[in-house]
């Protein structure tokens, strides 16, 4: 078939392929999660245990999958150079879906296979963008290293007995590489649908949200010290709660509601904010955190929305079509968005009917990404419009 030439669209930029990807990793894991934690199936995945197989799963699944599509199409922009396409992107394509089905599949009984295993693509992409920076003298998106080498680490730590440290390492670095790329972005895609630049122009600000998020990649670290590591961590949350309110202000969250596509974006940040504000009410025991509210107002709702919006916009754009939000996707949008609320609250205010919310959100992420699929995975496999 010619889907599986190095000529086909599908291998003509990273997008394509990983993109893809996101579509089955968010799919199939979470169909299983749910299952097994519900208890309507039985399932072994030794020797992770289901806990580091879920995390696992989500963040370099699911969250990676967007992250190396997004990533290899944005650095040849950055970069001004052709991108990795062809032969080279079936490579690392077959790589990370290798990586996948061993996971899914646990085939081997060392937990070192495992570890070995799930750095390969993380590590590559880590290579393949420090050189490529180097190489065109792109000094502004060297710092996107460090979380990505952080990845690394967690990926190794999530898989051994520092499980909480390993997915917290990974999912803060993954938090600080999307308010980066959120910055970008967004107001880009702002002034594109609306012709509308940020109301207020203040790069202090700016780099004062980026340095704040990026010191709280390390936030286990300041938890586990004395009452001034956690001093600190508080302040750091407060602000970075704050700076990011403002950013969405100063984004034109109001004017972005006309424009669906351009509108889920700004409510997939909006759970950012949400996600640090959920974080210091369960430092301060204000609710019953059973449903870990806040870790899951960062994944479900800000990373989940953000990588179904994106993912879409990018789809389109990246291949000539016209960008709006067909029926197909203001179905996905709703569907996720009301997920995300059940995930995150319904624990907390009807702790009793946790499984009933874990059942629904759950079966709502699945129906998103499968309603958005009928969509985006024609438009991935075929050629741009414009030739």
């Amino acid at each position: 078939m010619r889907i599986f030439t190095a000529k086909a669209p599908l291998w003509s930029l990273g997008f394509r392929p990983f993109f893809l990807l996101v579509i089955i990793t968010a799919i199939v894991p979470a169909i299983v999660w749910v299952l097994q934690i519900t208890g309507l199936i039985s399932l072994s995945f030794s020797p992770l245990t289901s806990n580091q197989w879920h995390a696992n799963e989500m963040i370099f699944g699911f969250l990676m999958s967007a992250l190396v599509g997004f990533l290899l199409t944005a650095s040849a922009n950055w970069t001004g150079t052709t991108g990795v396409h062809g032969s080279s992107l079936i490579t690392v394509f077959l790589l990370f879906l290798l990586t996948r089905i061993i996971f899914w599949t646990t085939p081997f009984e060392s937990i070192w296979s495992y570890r070995l295993i799930g750095v390969v693509v993380p590590l590559w992409l880590v290579f393949h963008l420090t050189k490529l920076f180097i190489q065109t003298n792109n000094r502004r998106n060297l710092v996107l290293i460090i979380p990505l080498s952080i990845l690394v680490i967690g990926q190794l730590m999530l898989l051994s007995s520092k499980y909480t440290l390993g997915y917290e390492l990974a999912l803060y670095s993954i938090r600080f590489l999307l308010v980066v790329i959120a910055g970008r972005v967004i107001p880009f895609f702002t002034k594109k649908a609306l012709g509308m630049e940020p109301k207020w122009n203040s790069p202090l600000l700016e780099k004062l949200t980026l340095l704040t998020v990026f010191l709280l990649i390390f936030e286990p670290f300041y938890r586990q010290l004395n009452p001034l590591g956690e001093m600190f961590w508080l302040g750091l949350t407060s602000l970075a709660l704050i700076l990011n309110l403002y950013r969405i202000v100063n984004w034109r969250l109001l004017a972005s509601f006309n424009v669906k596509i351009l509108f889920i974006l700004y409510i997939a940040y909006l759970w950012l904010p949400i996600h640090f504000a959920l974080g210091l009410a369960s430092y301060w025991g204000w609710f019953n955190d059973i449903g870990k509210a806040s870790v899951h107002a960062l994944t479900y709702g800000c990373m989940g929305i953000m990588i179904l919006g994106i993912s879409h916009r990018v789809a389109l754009g990246h291949t000539g079509r016209l960008i709006n939000s067909g029926s197909l996707a203001l179905i996905a949008y709703t569907l996720i968005v009301i997920g995300s609320v059940l995930r995150v609250f319904g624990p907390i205010l009807a702790p009793t009917n946790y499984m009933f919310c874990i059942k629904t959100s759950g079966s709502l992420w699945v129906l998103a990404f499968l309603t958005i699929s009928f969509e985006m995975i024609p438009i991935l496999l075929s050629p741009r419009l414009d030739g």
